[in-house]
Order: structure tokens, then sequence, then C-alpha cells
């Protein structure tokens, strides 16, 4: 087993996020949350050539614990029926060794998930006193990715929040709330826009943007036997394996010891970033294709809840490392490591006795200072006005596609 560890988190992190986190000095009182969590550990969503299997194990992997059951339903963002999971339909289509489909949460990722939920609980139930505990849907709003590990962690964190409440017949099931997937904005959406889909073909297979990648795929490509120009074979892909083999426990294969697993380590977040984000110092021009609706969704939901125009007091969104590394990006707070399973990002919305609006980040259950400024709690309008120069609304997203389409 490598003693480098990806983007896995241990347990004890998990369960410790939130916790001793300082008070927001002077009159402000704690009005609204945003929160975006990524998955809980899954199966893998590609495997690496010429390498045998790890076994996932549809019977012992796949089975969660009683506690992290509740009752829920998934729902379109209009309460309608849910939409079909095109992305999921995908992952499906990989059957991996032990009969696991592909990408899916583990009971590993489920009870991450629930200790997040119990984190959270700890924090804004117990201690802070936002949060009712009794469960009501007037409180929170869950929203997911329409991709079932992220249903799933959904399903998890609530069971950590209101677990007995949420699995009694007297309770109504809760909502996860999914969008179409052309119109989702918690993931890239690089089918709909050429520049994306370019950006994501230059970070994977123009590693020239990134130093020193080159001779790491080349020499991924040696030790798998795999031709010079197989385009199947990238960081990311290999990190994917690699990592869920270490988070679940498996060994990894013999060549792949510590010193080509931290290379590895090292430079997919830089493949993650670029995809996302361009080269360094053209975040202005890439960040908006790749994810100005979801920054702008952002501030609009912030801005609605300081005018009292949202009917919740807390939104969780269950996504994945690309929605949480764009985002990071955006803040100016990403760290260069790739965000760990059931990591999360946290804005919470204060006011004070005038009725000016705040906002504090928490990242991974830490306060972050934002833009580089000197405060940990800025003004909502300079939060609005830093994510602005990134944001587009899905309406401009659409016209910059169909730009970019005519322009092939």
């Amino acid at each position: 087993m490598s003693s480098v560890q990806l983007d896995n988190p241990s347990m004890q992190e998990i369960r410790g996020s939130f916790t001793d986190l300082p008070d927001v000095q002077g009159k402000l009182h704690l009005k609204f949350l945003m929160c975006f969590g990524r998955h809980g550990a899954r199966t893998p969503i590609r495997v690496m050539p010429n390498i045998e299997q790890a076994v996932w194990d549809k019977d012992i992997l796949m089975v969660g614990a009683d506690h992290t059951n509740i009752n829920y339903e998934v729902c379109s963002l209009d309460g309608g029926s849910r939409p079909e999971a095109v992305l999921e339909n995908h992952y499906r289509k990989t059957i991996l060794r032990g009969g696991s489909f592909g990408g899916q949460l583990t009971n590993l990722g489920m009870e991450q998930s629930y200790q997040l939920g119990q984190s959270f609980k700890r924090h804004y139930v117990d201690k802070q006193h936002f949060l009712s505990p009794i469960f009501s849907p007037d409180e929170i709003y869950v929203r997911s990715t329409n991709i079932n590990r992220c249903i799933e962690t959904a399903r998890c964190i609530m069971a950590g929040i209101y677990g007995d409440q949420l699995r009694s017949n007297q309770n109504e099931p809760l909502k996860i709330h999914v969008d179409h997937p052309n119109t989702e904005v918690l993931y890239p959406q690089e089918h709909l826009h050429p520049s994306l889909k370019q950006m994501w073909y230059k970070a994977q297979h123009a590693p020239d943007y990134i130093p020193g990648s080159a001779e790491l795929i080349q020499h991924v490509k040696d030790l798998l036997q795999v031709p010079k120009d197989d385009k199947s074979v990238d960081l990311t892909g290999i990190k994917d394996d690699l990592s869920t083999r270490m988070v679940h426990g498996f060994s990894l294969p013999s060549h792949f010891g510590d010193a080509i697993v931290e290379s590895i380590s090292e430079k997919s977040p830089k493949v993650l970033q670029f995809a996302l984000g361009g080269p360094p110092g053209e975040e202005m021009t890439y960040l908006p294709i790749s994810s100005g609706p979801l920054l702008h969704m952002i501030q609009q939901v912030l801005k609605q809840a300081s005018e009292n125009q949202v009917n919740e007091k807390c939104h969780l969104y269950l996504c994945h490392d690309t929605t949480l590394t764009a985002v990071l990006v955006a803040l100016g707070i990403f760290d260069g490591e790739w965000p760990p399973l059931c990591c999360s990002i946290t804005l919470e919305l204060y006011q004070d006795n005038e009725g000016k609006s705040y906002v504090r980040v928490l990242y991974r259950g830490l306060v972050k200072k934002v833009f580089q400024k000197a405060d940990e709690v800025i003004p909502l309008q300079d939060l609005c006005e830093g994510l602005r120069p990134f944001s587009l609304t899905w309406d401009e997203f659409m016209e910059s596609a169909r730009r970019a389409q005519n322009m092939r």
C-alpha cells in the first residue's frame, strides 16, 4: 500500500469538519447557508488497461449500513418526476470485476457522507442552534446532480443530520432535486461548448501546457505497455483507478510505487485546474465557459437570501470534484490539491442589525480568506464583485457556445 493518499481523506478529518470554528465577531447573525459537497468514495469510472482489475464485489461494497438509509424521493427542480439520468446510464454500461457498476457510491462512501452529516449537525444544529433539531423541508433544500453517487451522498448526509426522523413513516420522504442533463449548472457542460471540450482535450493530451506531465504520461504508458499515441490513457484516468483502489484498501499494481503515485498526485490537479480555468492567469477567459452559470447561481441565491426571497435557511448541493475546483479557483483559494472525497465548500451568509449582508467561506470545514482579502468575513457585495468576472447567465453561456460552434 502506497503512503501517498491522492484525494482520499481520513475519516477523522471528515468527523472533524466544522469543529472549533471561530465565532464571527461583531453584531452579525447567521441568516443562510449554501453548501456544496463532493460525493463520497465510489467505484472507478475508468480502469487502467493491461492491469488486473480490483474486485468490486457488489454484494459486499454496495450495501450500506442501516443508519445511512432514509425515506427519500428524487424529483425535478420543479417538483415533477425525475428527468432521464443520461450520465448515470452511461456509467452503468461499465460493469467492473465483481459485478459493480462504474462510478457508484460504496458502503465506505456512504459512511463518509453520514459522518459529514453528523459533523454538520454538531455545528449548525447542536452548537449554533441555526437549524432546528426537528427536520423541516421548509428549512433545508437538497439538490444533487442526476447521478446516483451524488444522490446517495445527499441521502447519507441527511441521514447524519436527521436520520431517525427521515426513517420514520410519520414524515414525508425527503425530496432530492435534480436538473435535466442539458441545463445542469453543477458540472461543466463540455458536450455543449466546443471551447470547453477543447480545453479538456488540451489538458489531457497536450501536456506541454503542464511542465513535466509529458514525461509522466509516457512513463505510465510504458508501464502499461500501451502505444505512445493511445489517447485512452491520461493522468486523470490513471489517478481515478489508483485513488479508488487506495481508499478502499486494495493493493496497487506492483510497478506503481510511491514515486510515480506521488508524481500523479502532484500533476493530476494541475490537469483539472487547466481543464476548468485554462492556463494560469487566463481564468477570466476560460472559467466562465466551464462554470459561469454555476458562479452566477451562487450570487443570485445569496442575494435573494439576503433580501428574504429564499424560503429555506440552508441549500445543500451534492456534486463533483470539478464543481468544487471551479468554485475554489474563482474564489482564489484553490490549494493545488484535488478536492478530497466528501469535502465541502460552505458559504455562510450573515446580516447585521442594519440589514447589511456579509459572507464567510469554509473549505473542508475551515475558514478561508477569499480573493486575498485580509478579513475572513467580507461584504456580500465584495463576494459578488469578485465572482462577477467569471460568471455567465445560462443564456450567455449558450450564446458563447453558439459563437464558438460558428467559428469552427
